[in-house]
């Protein structure tokens, strides 16, 4: 399995005041059997991880002109899922405010009064895209798929699993990965574009 995950690019202290989009995609490969145990695996995509972010700086075009040698307009090359992790700076009212569900809320800065407008999708570059955002101790998540290739219902049952598959590791963290498959059938039910956010 082959997850891309995006580098904000400006690992070079220079860069941090400079507008501008540097944003490069890194592709991961994970391989995993019904054998393996979670810690294990953990373990094995933790430096997987990090030996990718090592090479964060090699553009991706150039990776896949040099592994591809053409583009498929129709799907995006070498990974079509996507892993994003967001740690939010600010761990106070204005972070939980952009981490919200979007529908409910206000927040007063002294006087500048912020109000949640929530905006469909409007972009979706990639099948799937699973954003997880990090703020006051608290993670959130987020599906955006594409709708011509995931019906809706298909990604809340993936939602479901995905918060099956969490509580489960916190209930047994050694167990291994065929015994986590079991858990997120136990709780995503029967498997069941514009494209969609789901909040978990």
């Amino acid at each position: 399995m082959i997850v891309g995950s995006p580098v904000s690019g400006r690992q070079r202290r220079e860069f941090a005041p400079v507008i501008g989009y540097f944003v490069n995609m890194v592709p991961m490969r994970l391989r995993a059997r019904g054998a393996d145990h979670f810690a294990a695996l953990l373990d094995h995509t933790r430096t997987e991880a990090l030996e990718a972010f090592d090479h964060q700086d090699y553009p991706f075009a150039l990776m896949v002109k040099e592994l591809t040698g053409s583009r498929d307009a129709s799907r995006t090359p070498v990974f079509q899922a996507v892993f994003n992790f967001i740690r939010s700076e600010d761990s106070g009212a204005l972070a939980q405010f952009f981490v919200a569900d979007g529908t409910s809320g206000r927040l007063d800065l002294g006087g500048l009064v912020l109000e949640p407008y929530p905006v469909p999708q409007q972009e979706g570059q990639f099948e799937l895209v699973l954003e997880m955002t990090e703020s006051a101790g608290t993670l959130h998540g987020r599906f955006k798929c594409d709708t011509e290739v995931f019906a809706p219902e298909t990604v809340r049952r993936l939602a479901r699993g995905f918060t099956g598959l969490l509580q489960a590791i916190a209930g047994r963290p050694d167990a291994t990965i065929a015994e986590l498959a079991a858990a997120i059938e136990a709780v995503a039910g029967p498997a069941g574009v514009d494209r969609e956010e789901i909040d978990l």
